[in-house]
């Protein structure tokens, strides 16, 4: 025998939810990384690029397409595209390291 103030029984509801998430990580955009390796690799190869072929054409359009090609060439051959990673995908351009710095400080000061 069921007793309460109200004289009501209670209801139950299951519900079968599942919590887990499944993320598509093929959707992530891909980047180029502009690390110190890659800036030097780059430089490297705008320095192998024989100019004396650019100075040789009488044409400026057709200069300025070598000269475009040869930098777009050794670009990409620098800083590959790659997909960007979990962990970076959150960052934020405006929060650099030195704001999450001043944040930090700020909150154990504040803490204490």
């Amino acid at each position: 025998m069921w007793c309460d103030v109200t004289d009501h029984l209670p209801n139950f509801v299951f519900l079968q939810v599942s919590f887990k998430k499944k993320h598509d990580f093929t959707t992530l955009p891909f980047v180029r990384l502009h690390t110190t390796h890659n800036i030097k690799q780059f430089v490297r190869s705008a320095c192998d690029i024989s100019w004396s072929q650019v100075y040789n054409i009488e044409n400026p359009n057709e200069a300025y397409n070598f000269f475009n090609q040869k930098i777009s060439d050794a670009y990409e051959s620098s800083f590959k595209l790659v997909r960007l990673s979990r962990k970076r995908f959150r960052d934020k351009m405006w929060a650099t390291e030195s704001k999450g710095a001043a944040i930090t400080k700020i909150n154990c000061i504040n803490m204490a």
